[in-house]
């Protein structure tokens, strides 16, 4: 079912885990591949990258044209320097800790008992700056610090709280045999199992215009370790549509 689509799919699938060959063109592309833009679409997270990304720029721009007006001192980006710093790892932990793909988080449980600690020490530092090497003053400098002291606990307490991303499920042969186009996606979900793997499209050819589709990996062959197979499911307004597979 879907055999032109899947083909394609199926070739990105192989050149990332080692199946079977496909020819490339002189770029390297899988010329059965579809080659259109991939509408990257208003996500939650891009729109919060997009906000940040402006507040950034907006406050770095405020930061040097004080700087230039003498309003404080190369010594004073320091505490820029720790800030930043500060907020950097403590993304990067986050981003660690709560990676829904397996593989991604690994280091995850160091950063949610090293990140915090790191990130407190750099507040606490950024804090006891002597007053000249701060762009702004600080009013009671003893409150900011206790301020800055219990970021680490609280950090802690809230890196243990995050609810874990679910398993995926590993359909088995015969339950990617139930599955009937036409069926609702939460039937395909009780079906197969549960959910999809959180973000597997990257290795397959992009979803139809108006459609949206989940990945998933069958059981992984005991004696090699690899996955024997791989399916996908591919939905509109919530009513499958197509699907396929591809044994590795």
């Amino acid at each position: 079912m879907g055999r032109g689509r899947g083909r394609g799919r199926v070739g990105a699938r192989h050149g990332v885990v080692g199946g079977r060959g496909r020819v490339h063109d002189a770029q390297g592309v899988d010329p059965g591949l579809p080659r259109r833009p991939v509408p990257l679409g208003a996500t939650p997270g891009r729109v919060a990258l997009v906000a940040a990304a402006i507040v950034l720029v907006a406050g770095l721009a405020d930061l040097v044209r004080r700087h230039f007006r003498r309003e404080f001192g190369w010594t004073a980006w320091s505490f820029v320097v720790l800030i930043a710093a500060a907020g950097a790892l403590g993304a990067f932990a986050l981003r660690g800790v709560t990676a829904g793909v397996g593989g991604a988080n690994i280091g995850g449980g160091m950063l949610a008992f090293v990140g915090p600690v790191l990130i407190g020490g750099l507040l606490v530092l950024a804090v006891r700056l002597p007053p000249h090497t701060r762009p702004v003053p600080l009013a009671h400098p003893m409150v900011w610090t206790a301020a800055a002291a219990l970021t680490t606990p609280a950090l802690l307490a809230g890196f243990m709280v995050l609810p874990q991303p679910p398993e995926p499920a590993v359909p088995r042969p015969n339950q990617y045999a139930s599955v009937q186009v036409g069926q609702t996606r939460s039937l395909v979900h009780e079906i197969l199992g549960g959910g999809p793997e959180s973000d597997q499209s990257y290795v397959f050819s992009p979803a139809p215009r108006g459609e949206s589709c989940e990945y998933y990996a069958g059981p992984a062959d005991r004696a090699s370790g690899y996955y024997i197979a791989y399916y996908w499911f591919c939905y509109r307004h919530k009513i499958l549509v197509s699907k396929d597979s591809t044994y590795n």
